[in-house]
């Protein structure tokens, strides 16, 4: 149990340092799961999405996880059985998250 949280911890750290240096691009031809994605973790799961500089213990770091994972899953079932809700997905892709790309590599 010990090395499992351990080894999450590494990932966490990894992924963090990773994407701090990757320049973000904005697909033109994004797959399904891509705009789900987006759109739920920009509106629905913003307020989940608390991974930043604020200290937490191990524990409290991969609950805010697991909140932000269960958030996204929930949302993602709820676009997919609903077309006007997918609409809205994709426009948002299209529109508001390019936007955010492009303030991200100013």
């Amino acid at each position: 149990m010990e090395r499992a949280l351990y080894l999450t911890l590494f990932w966490c750290t990894y992924f963090c340092i990773c994407n701090a240096a990757v320049k973000v691009t904005f697909d033109p031809n994004p797959s399904l799961d891509k705009i789900l994605y987006t759109f739920c973790r920009y509106s629905t799961c913003k307020s989940e999405d608390k991974e930043t500089e604020v200290e937490r213990s191990v524990t409290e770091r991969l609950t805010a996880y697991s909140k932000y994972m269960n958030c996204l899953i929930i949302c993602n079932d709820r676009i997919i059985g609903d077309a006007k809700k997918m609409a809205q997905a994709r426009t948002f892709y299209n529109t508001k998250y390019k936007k955010i790309v492009e303030k991200l590599n100013e």
